[in-house]
């Protein structure tokens, strides 16, 4: 893939994030208390982790050649620890 695929593809990623954050907040709103107890928490940490993933893609953008695969990597995998926690918040509300 090429480098600009990869950060319109990443770019999308972040979107869908920090959207899918936003909808957790929501329903977390409408939840029972002891939802909000258990999830509240775990919402705060993703929403202040969103400014480091910023600075991950913002690094990539910027990357040289050299440094450009361990970015990438770093970016994947910080992605993916987002949307593992999403799920594990979403699990809440399943009934």
């Amino acid at each position: 893939m090429k480098r600009e695929e990869f950060q319109e593809q990443a770019k999308q990623k972040i979107d869908d994030i920090f959207r899918k954050i936003d909808e957790l907040e929501v329903k977390k709103e409408a939840a029972s208390e002891s939802v909000k107890e258990k999830i509240g928490e775990q919402i705060e940490a993703l929403k202040q982790k969103k400014n480091e993933l910023l600075e991950k893609f913002d690094n990539l953008k910027e990357a040289s050649a050299e440094s450009w695969e361990d970015l990438k990597e770093a970016f994947t995998e910080s992605t993916e620890v987002f949307w593992h926690k999403i799920t594990g918040i979403k699990k809440h509300f399943r009934d």
